[in-house]
């Protein structure tokens, strides 16, 4: 349970300071969304419980794209394109060192990635229908 709350807490941060990097304050976005007084603090300080949608309407309102926004906090990008240029560089020959690091390397993403993928389904984040549209989402991107 202490890792799903330090992933809140990562996300929270982020977008604390995404929000004030775009030049928005808290109650600008919390008018934009018609939300009442201090609901965006609350949210912010973990008082009241986040939700995946929630953080969606927040980075639409100060338009940050979520692929992107999720990306500067867990690097998926950078571990693709190490895995790409391992996979370049890599020997064909399977059973060497560098094909064997790739494998192990795919092995490591995918289970970071099924970890957080639970956390954000235990904690009513994301549900399987978002889930999917991402992956889609992604698939069309790449």
């Amino acid at each position: 349970m202490r890792n799903v709350h330090r992933e809140i807490d990562r996300i929270l941060a982020h977008l604390r300071t995404v929000v004030h990097d775009r030049g928005s304050t808290q109650m600008e976005v919390q008018d934009a969304l018609g939300w009442g007084s201090s609901y965006i603090s609350q949210l912010l300080t973990r008082q009241k419980g986040l939700r995946l949608d929630q953080v969606l309407m927040i980075l639409k309102v100060i338009d940050v794209d979520p692929a992107t926004f999720f990306d500067q906090i867990y690097h998926f990008n950078d571990s693709v394109r190490s895995l790409r240029r391992s996979r370049i560089t890599s020997s064909p020959v399977r059973g060497t060192p560098n094909a064997t690091a790739l494998r192990a390397g795919v092995r490591r993403l995918r289970l970071r990635l099924d970890r957080l993928v639970e956390l954000l389904k235990q904690k009513g984040l994301i549900s399987d229908i978002e889930l999917a549209h991402a992956i889609e989402k992604s698939r069309q991107r790449s």
